[in-house]
Parts: C-alpha cells; structure tokens; sequence
C-alpha cells in the first residue's frame, strides 16, 4: 500500500509538471510561492513562453530555450535606490554621477503567477528599512519569438532599478553601439547618446595632458583646455545602444531611452541599472552569435545593403573651396588612386574658431557659393569620371550666419525661433547651446511641424547640389537639462531625438524625385584588406604634398 501511495504521488506529481509544460495554467489562480520545491526536486513552477522556458527556484529564474539556459538571474537579483543623477556636461561629453540616499540590495522574487503567454513575478525585501519594499518582473512572449521583460518598482520613490544576472566568469560581452573594443567585458558602459572624445583616455589623451605644461598663447591654451574636457573614455560613443550579445549567443536589449547603465566588472555576474523607475526589455538567444544577431534585427529593422559604388574606391574628405578641391582631386587622379566620392563636409560654408586655430562648418544648411563657385560645373567633371559628391548635416543651427556665408539667402535659425522649433530651456526659450567659441540652436525633432521642416531641407538641398550621401551628425549633442515638444527633458529624450534624427536622414530616400543612396559615417563595411590598396596610396600622396 506504501508504495502504491508513493506511485501515486509521483504520478501527480508528474501530471503536474507536464500540464505547467504545456502552458495550461489557470489564470484565476492564486500566485505560488517559488520557493517551494516538490518532492522529486523539480522547479516549483515552470511557464512556456513561445519558444522559452521560465523556471524558477530559491528565488533564481531562468530564460531556458531547447534546454539550455540563455540568461539566468542570481539567487537575489534585484537592487532598488533613490538615486538622484548630477550630470556634468563639456562639449556634449557627460560626466554622471549616481547619488543614492537609499538602497535597498538582494530582492528576491517570491511569489510567481502564470497563464498561456504571461508571467508575473513579485518579490519584496525582507529586512532593515527596506522591509516590505516590492518590486515585480513581467514576463510575456512576443509575436516574433522572443521574451518580453518589465522590471519595476512597485513604489515610485525608488526610480533607480536593477538587476543582477549570472554569468560564466569567461563569458564575453559583445555590442553597446559603436566601439572601439570587441569584447567589453570588465567595463562598466553608461548607456548615453554623447561625443566619443578625443583621446579616449589612450596616446592621445596622454599627448593632450602634456600639452598643457607647454608656454603657448591664450587662444591655443584656450583649445587645449577644451580638448582635456572632452576626451572621453573607452566606452564614450555617439552611438549607444543598450544591446548586447555574448559569446555563447544569448542576447537582450533595453527599451529604456533614458539613461542606463550596465556593469561588467564582476566575475560571476553582470548588473543592469535603470533610472526611470524600472528596466524594459527583450530576451533571446540562440545557438550562435550569428543567430543572435539574426533575432535581434528581426526587431530593430536591418540595415540596407550599401550601394556598391561605395565599394569600388575611396571616399576622399576634402574641403576649402571649388579651387583647392579640383587641384587636390587632380593630384589624387593623376596618382592613380581609385576614387569613388568627394565628401565636401564645408560645403555649407566655414568658420574660424579659436582664432583660427581651428575651422567648423557653417550650420545653415545652404550652400556658400563665393565658398564654391562653379559648383554645377564641378560635378558634371567629376560625374564624368564616375566620382560622386557627397555632404553633410546636422540638426543644429547658428544664428550668426554672415559669420560663416555671408551671401546666404535664408537665416534657418531665424526662422526655426519664429516658428518655435527650436529645443527649449527650462524658462521655454530656446536653448543655446555652447559649442567651440560660439552658440547654436537644436532643431526639436520630437516637434512633427519642425521634423516636416528641417527633412524638407535636407531633401532640397541634397537634389539641389547632386549628394549621394552625406554625413548624419551631432543628434548625440543634446543636453540634459533641455525640454523638447513631447513633454520629455534632455534627460529621458536624448536618445529619442537621435533616432528620429536618423528618420529625418532617411525618409528623403522614399521621397526624393531622383533617387539617390543615403550613405552615413559608416561608409565601409567589406574587409578592410581589400581597400589597402587604396590606402598606401594615399599616403604616399600626401607624403609628397607636404
């Protein structure tokens, strides 16, 4: 009879585990305490979430798919604080500092309710004056395949919120946007749209900090002071992504568009930091790096294959003026190097800053004809010989226009202030922004009239003057303490503005008349052995100009 009970139980028990395989639980009922285990050890309570497994014990839980662990929480994976964030800013590089009047460290999830594609979780710390502080993860399948994550906290004085999740010691971290490093693993990557220095805290910067002790005239003093501001670091980027892939392939990615923050430095485990009251994002894997990367584009969109002009020789940087452009040209043709595009990043126009010490150009995106005369003509030459011109933009403007083109027919930042598109301060003008040795106003793209507006310019001036493409830059300039259209401040919306900045840059491609290639910073992307060639060139050229 003993051990008919016992067959018994085991069957149930069973029973029990393949029903919760199957997603067949009750929504109606009561929340189960996850730390509980049955007697034959199996996880107190296990979800299918499309493809993926959600199981959980002592407070743990694991992402499972095809029976390997993908992501892993830690045993008390949940941090909350009240954290207030200084920020410090130079020439758009931002320096943030965490200050916490309370933390509350090792929250554990305690009680755990699922139905077919849904689970909540609930935990709470136990203990000192973070007793009976709750916090809870949603977790929920998306329609393509992948785990959706929502961690908050259940009390709004907390809005910093983390969490810690388990790694191998040797695991590589792998993404973050653009970097310099492969595997970033050790780092501790503030997810912020910013400049990414000059220097980066290498050679360079070592160079720069020397330079100081140098007797040199104000104006020069003046320039190496800003370069020391804004060197950056390691991991300083304009193109921050909360994304990240490891070596063995598993992947996630924040929704978050303010700031966070993601710490690699510990051995057994990483840290993920919010700071507007909870961390939104996905989960998935795979079996491979590659297949990782493939579920990820599945939700951020792929990238258009670069036309293959763009491969057929350099993209030549030059600028000065019509005169300087064609003899540098005929010198790099005469050489023999395989020129595909002239970036003519001055084509606006040019200004002088630090007393000439250094030159920007002129952000009143229209073109400096005394600058460029002869224009037409130049780029008839120049199709002839099958090299394209591109130019550059960015959404900023100068008020000082006769500063830099003097013969220019429109004032944009005139008439962006008269239309009120223009970012705001917090007293509701327009925000001045410091960049060099004069000021500039910021296109709000979160604005739609003013969106409309400044696409419409760059669509008329890239058919005017015949660009194949152009340089997208400086979205990454937006400072923190500024108010934009939506209702967000620079805080929560820098990296809102950036990527609808990039749907600025875009969209033109679908409605221009004459079709053209958008091509961005990222020019080229085949090996780079195979653009050597060219490369020795060039360099043997300009060695004998100078």
């Amino acid at each position: 009879m003993a051990r008919s009970k016992s067959w018994i139980a085991a069957l149930v028990a069973a029973l029990a585990a393949v029903a919760a395989l199957s997603g067949c639980n009750d929504s109606d009922q009561d929340d189960v305490d996850i730390q509980a285990s049955s007697p034959q050890g199996l996880p107190s309570r296990i979800a299918r979430l499309g493809n993926y497994e959600i199981t959980s014990a002592a407070g743990a839980v694991q992402i499972v798919r095809d029976g390997q662990t993908v992501w892993a929480t830690t045993a008390a994976p949940v941090t909350l604080a009240r954290t207030t964030l200084d920020i410090g800013s130079e020439r758009a590089i931002y320096e943030i500092e965490e200050n916490r009047a309370q933390t509350c460290k090792g929250g554990r999830f305690t009680r755990m309710k699922g139905v077919a594609d849904d689970v909540r979780l609930v935990g709470e710390f136990d203990d000192g004056a973070c007793k009976g502080v709750s916090f809870s993860l949603e977790l929920s399948s998306t329609d393509d395949g992948q785990v959706h994550f929502k961690l908050s906290s259940n009390n709004p004085k907390f809005n910093e919120v983390g969490l810690s999740l388990a790694v191998d010691e040797n695991e590589q971290f792998h993404g973050f946007g653009e970097q310099t490093e492969q595997n970033l693993r050790g780092q501790n990557i503030p997810i912020v749209i910013q400049e990414q220095g000059v220097g980066r805290g290498g050679v360079v910067s070592k160079a720069i900090n020397q330079l100081q002790l140098l007797p040199l005239p104000d104006d020069q003093k003046a320039l190496i002071r800003s370069f020391v501001k804004a060197q950056g670091n390691a991991v300083t980027t304009y193109y921050a992504v909360p994304l990240t892939i490891t070596g063995q392939g598993a992947g996630m990615l924040l929704k978050n568009t303010g700031y966070t923050r993601f710490d690699l430095r510990p051995d057994d485990h990483i840290e993920v930091h919010g700071f507007a009251g909870n961390l939104d994002g996905r989960f998935f894997g795979g079996k491979s790096q590659l297949e990782a990367i493939t579920q990820a584009t599945e939700y951020t969109g792929r990238m258009s294959v670069l036309p293959d002009w763009t491969q057929t020789g350099a993209v030549i940087g030059l600028q000065g003026g019509t005169e300087t452009v064609e003899a540098r040209y005929r010198m790099l043709k005469k050489a023999g190097v395989p020129i595909t595009g002239l970036w003519l990043q001055d084509w606006a126009g040019a200004r002088s800053t630090y007393g000439g010490a250094a030159s920007m150009t002129c952000w009143n995106w229209e073109r400096d004809d005394d600058r460029y005369p002869g224009w037409d003509k130049l780029r008839q030459e120049l199709t002839a010989d099958g090299v394209r011109l591109l130019g550059y933009f960015n959404p900023y403007l100068v008020s000082n226009v006769d500063k830099c083109n003097p013969g220019a027919r429109r004032n944009l930042y005139k008439e962006a202030r008269a239309n009120g598109y223009l970012v705001k301060n917090s007293s509701g003008k327009p925000y001045q922004l410091t960049i060099t040795d004069f000021d500039a106003g910021i296109v709000d793209l979160t604005n739609p009239q003013a969106f409309e507006w400044l696409k419409n310019i760059l669509e008329t001036q890239i058919k005017k003057n015949g660009f194949s493409g152009w340089m997208a830059d400086f979205a990454e300039g937006l400072p923190f303490d500024t108010q934009l259209a939506n209702g967000n401040s620079g805080r929560a919306g820098a990296a809102v503005q950036a990527m609808v900045h990039a749907g600025a840059c875009f969209e033109p491609r679908a409605t221009a008349v004459e079709r053209y290639d958008a091509v961005y910073r990222q020019v080229y992307t085949r090996l780079y052995s195979e653009l050597r060639p060219t490369l020795r060139r060039l360099r043997r050229v300009f060695a004998r100009s100078t």
